[in-house]
């Protein structure tokens, strides 16, 4: 019917259009690691005997394993939108999967001079591989969009977690939180992010213990 041919198309259009968000997303993520190893890289051809080889080195090799991770996101999505990815479940405490992420980014911390706080708890039952992807995504968008000496502030309770970063541009999500929010609806949880002239706050709401 010309019903369903309509539906067809419109499905086969929203299909379009979200692999065309992907790509964009995609794009503009590793858009910024590629410059900054580009960036260290002529540092190091220039300045071969400088005491900050070490850290130009260290730098392009943390660029160069998140452009790896951009990749296993891309897999990874790929697997659960088309149905194929099987969740391992187990209990875990989510802030303690946020405190490695954070950990993994102190170099970027560091040199920006962010102020992180961290606190709270929360436990949840869910697949730890997808679930570090996931929050290694929310506190890389905070660390990536605040801004010198800012502050970022991550947050649990028992009915979820939430990283609230300052912020003076309008974040963009990228593919990252892509990823994020499917493996969110696929542990039913659910993801939101807002913000304002000053702050972004992105939060991942779970199922509250009966």
């Amino acid at each position: 019917t010309a019903f369903v041919t309509m539906t067809r198309e419109k499905a086969h259009q929203s299909m379009e259009q979200y692999q065309r968000d992907m790509t964009n997303g995609l794009a503009h993520d590793m858009k910024s690691p590629l410059m900054i190893i580009s960036g260290y890289a002529e540092n190091l051809k220039e300045n071969v005997h400088t005491e900050k080889r070490e850290h130009y080195a260290d730098a392009i090799l943390e660029n160069v394993s998140y452009m790896n991770d951009i990749v296993a996101d891309v897999m990874s999505l790929s697997k659960i939108e088309d149905g194929t990815y099987t969740l391992e479940k187990e209990e875990l405490e989510l802030m303690d999967l946020l405190v490695a992420a954070k950990e993994r980014y102190a170099m970027t911390i560091e040199e920006k001079k962010l102020e992180v706080s961290v606190s709270g708890t929360c436990k949840v039952n869910g697949d730890r591989r997808l679930l570090k992807r996931a929050v290694e995504n929310l506190v890389n968008n905070a660390v990536k969009y605040t801004p010198e000496e800012g502050k970022i502030a991550i947050t649990a309770d028992e009915a979820g977690i939430s990283l609230t970063n300052d912020s003076q541009e309008k974040q963009k999500n990228g593919m990252g939180l892509s990823l994020v929010e499917s493996i969110c609806k696929l542990h039913g949880f659910v993801l939101t992010a807002k913000g304002d002239a000053d702050t972004f706050t992105a939060r991942i709401a779970v199922e509250k213990k009966k």
